[in-house]
Protein backbone atom coordinates (compact mmCIF):
# COMPACT_ATOMS: atom_id res chain seq x y z
CA UNK A 1 0.00 0.00 0.00
CA UNK A 2 1.15 3.47 -1.01
CA UNK A 3 1.66 6.38 0.75
CA UNK A 4 -0.59 8.30 -0.98
CA UNK A 5 -3.17 5.79 -0.70
CA UNK A 6 -2.97 5.63 2.86
CA UNK A 7 -2.70 9.66 3.81
CA UNK A 8 -5.99 10.05 0.55
CA UNK A 9 -8.11 7.44 3.36
CA UNK A 10 -7.47 9.54 6.27
CA UNK A 11 -8.08 12.25 4.28
CA UNK A 12 -11.73 10.86 3.20
CA UNK A 13 -11.75 9.65 6.79
CA UNK A 14 -12.08 12.90 7.87
CA UNK A 15 -14.17 14.20 5.30
CA UNK A 16 -16.64 11.33 5.98
CA UNK A 17 -16.33 12.55 9.73
CA UNK A 18 -17.12 15.99 8.92
CA UNK A 19 -20.00 15.49 6.05
CA UNK A 20 -21.94 12.96 8.62
CA UNK A 21 -21.63 15.79 11.54
CA UNK A 22 -23.01 18.36 8.92
CA UNK A 23 -25.96 15.82 8.02
CA UNK A 24 -26.76 15.27 11.26
CA UNK A 25 -26.67 18.88 12.15
CA UNK A 26 -29.49 18.47 9.31
CA UNK A 27 -32.04 16.48 10.55
CA UNK A 28 -31.54 18.23 14.01
CA UNK A 29 -29.75 15.53 15.98
CA UNK A 30 -26.63 17.60 16.44
CA UNK A 31 -27.36 21.43 16.82
CA UNK A 32 -23.79 22.60 16.16
CA UNK A 33 -23.56 24.40 13.18
CA UNK A 34 -23.23 28.09 12.97
CA UNK A 35 -23.91 27.77 8.72
CA UNK A 36 -27.51 28.43 7.48
CA UNK A 37 -29.79 25.05 7.05
CA UNK A 38 -29.45 25.11 3.05
CA UNK A 39 -25.56 25.28 3.35
CA UNK A 40 -24.75 22.92 6.00
CA UNK A 41 -27.22 20.08 3.72
CA UNK A 42 -24.88 21.93 0.70
CA UNK A 43 -21.79 20.47 2.79
CA UNK A 44 -22.73 17.46 4.26
CA UNK A 45 -23.89 15.86 1.01
CA UNK A 46 -19.97 17.17 -0.59
CA UNK A 47 -17.96 16.02 2.26
CA UNK A 48 -19.75 12.67 2.22
CA UNK A 49 -20.03 11.83 -1.04
CA UNK A 50 -16.46 12.85 -1.86
CA UNK A 51 -15.24 11.18 1.10
CA UNK A 52 -16.77 7.94 -0.26
CA UNK A 53 -15.60 8.96 -3.39
CA UNK A 54 -11.95 9.08 -2.35
CA UNK A 55 -12.07 5.84 -0.50
CA UNK A 56 -13.52 4.24 -3.10
CA UNK A 57 -10.36 5.71 -5.31
CA UNK A 58 -7.90 4.95 -2.73
CA UNK A 59 -8.61 1.51 -1.86
CA UNK A 60 -10.43 -0.88 -4.57
CA UNK A 61 -9.15 1.33 -7.63
CA UNK A 62 -5.55 1.76 -6.27
CA UNK A 63 -4.94 5.74 -7.66
CA UNK A 64 -3.65 7.53 -4.36
CA UNK A 65 -3.22 10.54 -6.22
CA UNK A 66 -6.30 10.72 -8.00
CA UNK A 67 -8.13 10.05 -4.34
CA UNK A 68 -5.86 12.66 -2.18
CA UNK A 69 -7.33 15.59 -5.05
CA UNK A 70 -10.70 13.70 -3.80
CA UNK A 71 -9.80 14.54 -0.49
CA UNK A 72 -8.73 18.18 -0.75
CA UNK A 73 -11.59 19.27 -3.30
CA UNK A 74 -14.59 19.23 -0.49
CA UNK A 75 -12.18 21.90 1.44
CA UNK A 76 -11.47 23.80 -1.49
CA UNK A 77 -15.08 24.10 -2.69
CA UNK A 78 -16.53 24.78 0.21
CA UNK A 79 -14.05 27.36 0.92
CA UNK A 80 -14.98 29.16 -2.40
CA UNK A 81 -18.94 29.03 -1.40
CA UNK A 82 -17.99 31.01 1.43
CA UNK A 83 -15.92 33.65 0.48
CA UNK A 84 -18.57 34.02 -2.41
CA UNK A 85 -21.09 33.92 0.29
CA UNK A 86 -20.01 36.05 2.28
CA UNK A 87 -18.77 38.38 -0.70
CA UNK A 88 -22.35 38.77 -2.15
CA UNK A 89 -23.63 39.30 1.17
CA UNK A 90 -25.65 35.92 2.09
CA UNK A 91 -26.03 35.38 6.22
CA UNK A 92 -27.64 32.04 5.50
CA UNK A 93 -30.27 32.82 8.26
Amino acid sequence: MKFASILAGIMSGANLYFGIRFLLNVVGILQTTKYGPVATAIYGVLFTGLGIAGLYVAFWLGNGRLALLLGAAPWAIALVLVVVGAAIGLSGR
